[in-house]
């Protein structure tokens, strides 16, 4: 019985090992965009007009960071400085096609996710 116990014991830690060696997949710019578009139509419900006009503006962010990264490989610090730029300016770009309704709403989503992450960091 003890020896069955080990061995349960030992098959589960190899997969608790496995389990943290997963890293998670990037996505391609493209697929960042169409999550974040995906995202916004399910919590601000987006028109097709408004889909039309932030298309262009995440994937002009997408292609500019992904730019960036590459020529600036390792300069953490760097990538991070312009990704806030540009989330700025995107953010600016955004906000002028929602409505006030949906400014509050988006805001009010993006606070909760940052919070969401937070805590899991803590864990």
């Amino acid at each position: 019985m003890k020896k069955l116990a080990l061995v349960v014991v030992a098959v589960l830690m190899a997969f608790g090992v496995q389990a943290q060696d997963v890293k998670k997949e990037k996505k391609s710019p493209e697929e960042r965009t169409e999550a974040k578009i995906s995202k916004m139509k399910e919590v601000l419900q987006l028109t097709a007009d408004q889909e039309a006009k932030i298309r262009p503006v995440l994937q002009q962010k997408q292609t500019a960071m992904k730019t960036f990264r590459e020529a600036n490989k390792g300069n953490k610090e760097a990538i991070k400085k312009e990704n806030e730029k540009q989330r700025a300016i995107s953010a600016k770009a955004i906000n002028g096609v929602l409505t006030p309704a949906q400014q509050k709403k988006w805001k009010a989503y993006k606070e909760e996710q940052k919070k969401l992450k937070k805590e899991n960091d803590e864990d």
